[in-house]
C-alpha cells in the first residue's frame, strides 16, 4: 500500500505563475502528487512549462518548495506503472493554453481541458479510485478537497508536519 497526498503551492518564480495568480485571484497556482513508499516520499511534479513530468525525492522537493497545504488522500494499490505512464505520456504544460482557457476557453469550449498540474492530479486521483471532477485550476481542486468530508487537510508549521505518520 502506498500513502497518497496532494500538495498545493504558491509560486511566484515565473511570469506565468504571476499571471495565473492574478487571473484566478488566488495565490495557489500549483499542485502535485506525493506518493509515500516505505516511509520515503516521491513527488511527481512539473519543472516548468514545456517540460515533462519528473519524479523527485519528496524531502528535497518539499524543503525547496514548501507547500501551503497538503491533503492526505488515503492509501492506494495503484501500480507505479500508472505514474510511469503519465511521465512517458509527455504531459507537458503550455502556459498560453492555460491563460487562454482562463480568459475565454472555459466559456467557449467548456469540454476542453488543457494540460495543467490540477488536471494531472485530478486524473491521477480518479485512476486511484477517488470520485473528483477534472480541474484545470489548482484552487478549484483545493476547494473541492476542502468541501469534501473524506479528505484530511494536514496542519503544521513545516512540510515535515504535513506528512505525519498517523493516518487520518
Amino acid at each position: 500500500m502506498k500513502k497518497l497526498y496532494v500538495s498545493f503551492h504558491s509560486f511566484d518564480n515565473a511570469w506565468y505563475n504571476a499571471v495565473v495568480s492574478k487571473l484566478r485571484k488566488t495565490n495557489i497556482n500549483h499542485c502535485g502528487i506525493i506518493v509515500e513508499l516505505s516511509n520515503k516520499q516521491w513527488v511527481l511534479y512539473n519543472v516548468g512549462p514545456y517540460h515533462k513530468l519528473k519524479y523527485m525525492d519528496g524531502a528535497r522537493y518539499l524543503e525547496r518548495y514548501p507547500p501551503t497545504s497538503v491533503f492526505y488522500m488515503g492509501t492506494t494499490d495503484i501500480p507505479l506503472g500508472i505514474l510511469e505512464g503519465f511521465i512517458q505520456d509527455q504531459y507537458k504544460i503550455i502556459p498560453w493554453k492555460l491563460i487562454f482557457w482562463q480568459l475565454l476557453g472555459r466559456f467557449i469550449f467548456p469540454q476542453w481541458i488543457p494540460k495543467s498540474c490540477a488536471a494531472f492530479v485530478s486524473n491521477y486521483l480518479q485512476k486511484a479510485g477517488h470520485s473528483l471532477a477534472t480541474h484545470v485550476a489548482p484552487d478549484d481542486l483545493l476547494k473541492e478537497l476542502k468541501d469534501a468530508d473524506n479528505y484530511a487537510e494536514r496542519k503544521g508549521k513545516s512540510w515535515k508536519d504535513f506528512l505525519g505518520t498517523a493516518d487520518c
